[in-house]
């Protein structure tokens, strides 16, 4: 087995930029603010993992599952073939949970999503939401004890809680990772502490922030390389990029650094 997850498809060159290839094994982080493309490029690494024959397990906050073909579709990334023969698992995240409620357990839940653990690559997009919702019901249920085993007890903040559930969330892909499966989360700084930045900037292996800035009437987006532990070739640390309908990502040939 391979150490590295090939991306590269035909239509961009994602994959050279990024060095040939993802780390097996790994913890990836994608952080942007809203708007500025980390579900685009989840969804272009996803196409890119289903092409070369990869399995991907991807939990939603945002997509229903006929939402989520028709945004694939619409970038000319059909994924049905792969919903079909197995190789792809969705799971919208709130009816993964049974409503629109957020169930006092929900990252419990998510970490217990068995379906979504049988494939070699896991993608959460977007768990900033998910830790939002869930820090939301701790402030609204204050005697509500943490789903692993209570360690904050009732006399600990919400913001306490939190921090366990998500130290107890990040083990659980650490401790996944050392066996090769990789996993791909996305997260939104809005809303999320400065600890709980720094703990997922601090434990992943690779580590990407996007951004984008209005020149005139378009947006110029670029991928920020901050870390990428493993790299198995030369990188570029930034790259720039458009996304553009029934085509998809598109690397801008003028950003190599």
């Amino acid at each position: 087995m391979s150490s590295y997850l090939d991306i590269k498809i035909e239509k961009d060159e994602l994959s050279e930029r990024l060095g040939g290839g993802l780390p097996r094994g790994s913890l990836i982080c994608l952080e942007a603010p809203y708007g500025a493309g980390k579900s685009i490029l989840s969804q272009r690494v996803l196409y890119g993992l289903l092409k070369n024959n990869h399995t991907v397990g991807v939990a939603s906050t945002e997509l229903t599952t006929l939402g989520f073909i028709e945004q694939m579709n619409s970038m000319d990334y059909p994924i049905e073939e792969f919903l079909l023969s197995g190789d792809l698992v969705f799971l919208p995240v709130y009816p993964l949970v049974g409503n629109r409620q957020v169930p006092p357990d929900l990252l419990y839940r998510l970490r217990n999503a068995a379906p979504l653990y049988s494939k070699e690559v896991v993608i959460i997009d977007t768990l900033s939401k998910l830790l939002t919702d869930q820090q939301r019901v701790f402030r609204e249920n204050p005697q509500l004890v943490v789903s692993n085993g209570g360690r904050a007890g009732r006399e600990a903040t919400p913001e306490e809680r939190l921090v366990l559930e998500v130290e107890e969330t990040i083990y659980h892909m650490k401790r996944l990772a050392a066996s090769g499966k990789t996993f791909i989360v996305t997260l939104e700084p809005d809303g999320l502490s400065p600890d709980i930045l720094s703990l997922f900037r601090e434990v992943s292996d690779v580590h990407i922030s996007l951004d984008f800035n209005l020149v005139g009437n378009a947006a110029a987006r670029r991928i920020i390389v901050n870390r990428f532990s493993r790299a198995k070739n030369r990188f570029g640390d930034v790259i720039g990029y458009r996304v553009e309908p029934g085509v998809g990502l598109v690397i801008e040939i003028k950003s190599v650094t």
